[in-house]
């Protein structure tokens, strides 16, 4: 174990700097034994522990030797240590040093202080009987492979100080299908949780953003946990979660970024809380399988390619709120078949509902201005309905599609622009 140990740190360690701690912790060191434990004095009267050969199934990791406080556990220094079930790590630790508890096949439990500040590179490598962790609040990052291979580990609790979780950290971590994430996580590898079955990811209670630095979305992933503290979904936050069936949002939030659920292609329904006031960029765009979307009463606009893509989309209730309707928002949503646009909206984007095919009836309400080009291209419509309590028919509000055979103009109309209608072979023009 420790020669494979060896091989995989030349290979990290040519990308990885060494932790300044980590250096000091060497500095000026005289060796020394104690009973099972080889170590070194270092200048400033700290232990590090550099080798352990006992064959302790319990272990109590001594807080001082000779006298002197233990600060350190070194490189390897429990590594392969098969007999060890339980390990305490004494308060007087601050460093767990790079594959410090590697190989350590028959580890269930250890217990890590609150004053520990660094664990290193494949610290606790191997460990498959390893079931629950703690990290603590000091820490900030956790490290490239330091829990890969524990298959046993079901509970892991992240501290409210980590920024960063490293390269396959927690790679086959096979039993591991729930994780909670704070709010101070700002990176998350790729690769972090690789070969995990992560089910939930639950938010910390203290977090007011969603990103996508936070979210492991694992092709297994099925449910997360938003608390009433997150005000925003982040950009991209949820994005290609493939897995996810639905999401339950809390009426705490007010915006849902760009891409946050752009390809969550197993949403069939999502309730939008009526808190959120703007839907961003792409932000449910290919979500193949959602059915139906309710535009709630707080929302202003939707933004471009927001729904683009939604082939199984059949309604959509867009609400008297929404002023501005993006670019693309619900272009190739080929199972829309009616849309009513409400007489808040002003401006409906260029390719808004292109390439809806199934689209054969549109509700243009009273204040739409202005129409982007191509909107409903490739669309069918057949009728157009002025929406009811319209008093003018303006030309920006027409869609002259070349199947439009007929429009219903309600009896509040008392002005139509010039070319409102203007090449329109409609034919059937109705009144109601």
């Amino acid at each position: 174990m420790k020669k494979l140990i060896a091989m995989i740190l030349s290979l990290v360690m040519v990308f990885t700097i060494i932790p300044a701690t980590a250096l000091n912790a060497s500095a000026l060191a005289t060796s020394g034994s104690s009973g099972d434990y080889e170590y070194e004095l270092l200048d400033n009267g700290t232990v590090k522990i550099t080798e352990y050969s006992g064959n302790a199934t319990n272990l109590n990791i001594p807080s001082t030797i000779n006298g002197n406080p233990v600060k350190w556990i070194g490189w390897s220094a429990f590594s392969d240590c098969t007999s060890l079930t339980n390990v305490k790590i004494p308060n007087s630790v601050i460093s767990i040093g790079t594959a410090a508890f590697s190989g350590c096949t028959s580890l269930t439990s250890i217990t890590i202080p609150n004053g520990v500040i660094e664990i290193g590179i494949l610290a606790f490598d191997g460990c498959k009987k390893l079931q629950s962790i703690t990290i603590p609040d000091r820490i900030t990052s956790i490290d490239d492979y330091t829990f890969y291979g524990c298959s046993s580990l079901t509970n892991v609790k992240i501290g409210n100080s980590v920024t960063s979780i490293g390269t396959e950290a927690f790679r086959g971590c096979t039993s591991l299908t729930s994780i909670t994430m704070p709010d101070s996580v700002t990176n998350v590898s790729s690769s972090a949780f690789s070969y995990c079955e992560i089910k939930k990811i639950i938010i910390a209670d203290d977090a007011e953003i969603i990103t996508k630095e936070m979210v492991v979305c694992e092709s297994t992933l099925e449910d997360v946990i938003i608390p009433y503290s997150v005000k925003s979904i982040g950009d991209w936050a949820f994005s290609a979660c493939t897995s996810l069936t639905s999401i339950t949002m809390p009426y705490s939030i007010t915006s849902i970024g760009d891409g946050a659920f752009w390809g969550c292609e197993s949403f069939k329904n999502i309730n939008i809380p009526n808190s959120v006031q703007s839907i961003g960029n792409s932000a449910f765009s290919a979500c193949t399988s959602l059915i139906n979307i309710t535009i709630p009463d707080s929302v202003k606009t939707i933004g471009d390619h927001a729904f683009d893509c939604c082939e199984s989309l059949t309604s959509v209730s867009i609400s008297d709120s929404v002023i501005s309707i993006g670019d693309a928002a619900f272009e190739k949503c080929t199972s829309l078949t009616s849309v009513v646009i409400p007489n808040s909206v002003t401006s409906i984007g260029g390719y808004a509902f292109s390439g809806c095919k199934s689209l054969t009836s549109i509700t243009i309400g009273d204040n739409v201005t202005s129409i982007g080009n191509y909107a409903f291209s490739g669309c069918n419509i057949k009728e157009l309905i002025i929406a009811n309590g319209s008093n003018r028919i303006r030309n920006a509000m027409v869609v002259c599609e070349s199947t439009l055979d007929k429009i219903i103009v309600p009896d509040s109309v008392t002005s139509v622009d010039k070319y409102a209608f203007d090449d329109c072979k409609i034919k059937e023009l109705c009144s109601r």
